[in-house]
């Protein structure tokens, strides 16, 4: 009976564990669009997407992007992370881990227009 009890134990820490460790999204919306392809009922828009998990930021595309800068700015307008002249095809991930807790605005700059997002750290 004692090993069904510490059993039920870990396997409660290990799924408390798995809770916090999901990846959430980082909602982008595009603030300044360039355009450059035709406008189609047919067409689908194949623009960025951006996740957090904890301090790891994954941005992903199925589009190759060319000359990509990505920012992360605070509320107070710092830039905490920056990267320019990247080449962003399927998907790039770096850390914040060395950033305090706060809210932030990831920035992405694409040769289509600049999409940003926030999220929390």
């Amino acid at each position: 009976m004692k090993i069904g009890h510490v059993l039920m134990v870990v396997w409660g820490v290990l799924f408390a564990t798995q809770i916090q460790a999901m990846e959430q999204p980082i909602i982008l919306q595009c603030t300044d669009f360039k355009g450059g392809w035709d406008k189609d009922d047919r067409s689908l828009l194949v623009e960025p997407t951006a996740t957090y998990d904890g301090s790891i930021i994954t941005i992903y595309s199925e589009k190759t992007w060319e000359q990509v800068s990505i920012y992360v700015v605070d509320e107070a307008g710092n830039v905490q992370y920056e990267v320019t002249g990247i080449s962003l095809s399927g998907s790039y991930t770096f850390s914040l881990a060395d950033v305090p807790q706060g809210v932030y605005t990831l920035i992405l700059r694409t040769e289509m227009g600049q999409y940003e997002g926030d999220f929390s750290l």
